[in-house]
């Protein structure tokens, strides 16, 4: 499903981007970037499309078992260089569990430790500081994302992109191998591209 931004409006736009939050569907492509400045609330719709993605994301990939110490290790989402998007995924994270585990935000600096944290987010950085970042999760099952183009041949799983001032999403499938992770079928058959290549 493709919903072109500027027919919407930016307050509908972003009750339509609550709606397919709230009802679990995934977003398959999603507002225009000329209206993503801002919502009828002030709050930026591209950090909020962005944010929506990443609960997503996370409910069609499958983690190693030794990814958690237990049943009830969080599901921690790090988030680098960008504020407007952690904020909105704590906006997000009421009630909101991956796999059973509940959901915990942290903002991270690109030299923090970051032993546990399942999903990365990297963004506000060139690809130097990228790759900088990314060395931290080289040998840990963290799925990592960004929007900084390049991202993908930097090391990272998943990169939004701008087709047709569309927000969509490229694929590492060695990336992800790489990372122990499995992706489903379900999301690759919506991602703009996906590269196949062994990490």
């Amino acid at each position: 499903m493709q919903v072109p931004g500027r027919h919407l409006g930016h307050g509908g736009a972003a009750a339509l981007l609550r709606l397919w939050v709230a009802s679990g569907l995934f977003v398959a492509a999603v507002v225009a970037a000329d209206n993503c400045a801002a919502d009828d609330e002030g709050r930026p719709l591209q950090a909020q499309v962005k944010a929506a993605y990443l609960y997503k994301f996370a409910g069609y990939v499958e983690w190693p078992p030794n990814a958690f110490a237990d049943a009830t290790t969080p599901f921690i989402i790090g988030v680098v260089g960008a504020g407007d998007i952690a904020e909105e995924l704590n906006k997000l994270k009421s009630g909101r569990a991956v796999n059973e585990h509940p959901v915990e935000i942290r903002i991270l600096k690109p030299g923090d430790v970051t032993r546990g944290v399942q999903l990365v987010f990297v963004g506000g950085a060139d690809i130097t500081q990228l790759r900088r970042a990314l060395d931290n999760y080289r040998t840990s099952p963290t799925l990592t994302i960004s929007d900084i183009p390049g991202a993908v041949d930097a090391g990272c799983v998943i990169n939004f992109v701008m087709v047709d001032n569309r927000i969509r999403f490229e694929i590492s499938l060695g990336n992800a191998e790489r990372q122990g992770l499995k992706v489903s079928s379900r999301l690759l058959a919506v991602a703009q591209r996906v590269d196949a290549g062994r990490p």
